[in-house]
């Protein structure tokens, strides 16, 4: 069976989400706020990021008009983020608000173009661009738990 571009954009944003998560509960306490060589993102700001961007993902899907999370609301974000168990909480909740908002856009949306600072984005695309966004995450969080010596493969249980 063929999914629909909503349904393969929902499952993919669930897969991003679970290994996103079970990569940065991975990380010893201790790493959750280490910046590597002392500039680097933490692995906290990283998880903050995903539960933002999925966020606005959802917003966009909603509205059907690119616009960014006020820096106020972004900033709050941040500062109530502070142990990694309220940033999952962060991530899991965006992504389920956004798999809902993926879920509810209609077959005859799924070419129209939303205006966004770097051209035209089509809605299909909007649909999978916070999944992207995690996948990078999650790279970038295995990068930095490489740079304290953590080599293992993170998979979240089946």
């Amino acid at each position: 069976m063929i999914e629909t571009v909503q349904e393969l954009a929902a499952n993919l944003t669930r897969e991003a989400a679970d290994r996103v998560i079970t990569v940065a509960q991975a990380t010893p306490p201790d790493r959750i706020a280490w910046q590597p060589m002392d500039n680097g993102r933490t692995i906290l700001d990283q998880m903050v990021e995903c539960s933002l961007a999925n966020a606005k993902w959802a917003a966009i899907l909603r509205s059907g008009s690119y616009a960014d999370i006020p820096r106020p609301e972004a900033a709050k974000a941040y500062e109530e983020c502070d142990t990694l168990e309220t940033a999952v909480g962060r991530v899991r909740t965006s992504a389920d608000d956004l798999i809902h908002a993926i879920r509810a856009v209609p077959d005859t949306d799924l070419s129209k173009d939303i205006p966004t600072p770097w051209g035209a984005y089509p809605m299909a695309r909007c649909c999978v661009h916070a999944y992207w966004n995690m996948t990078y995450h999650e790279g970038q969080i295995n990068y930095v738990q490489t740079l304290y010596g953590d080599f293992d493969e993170h998979e979240p249980d089946a």
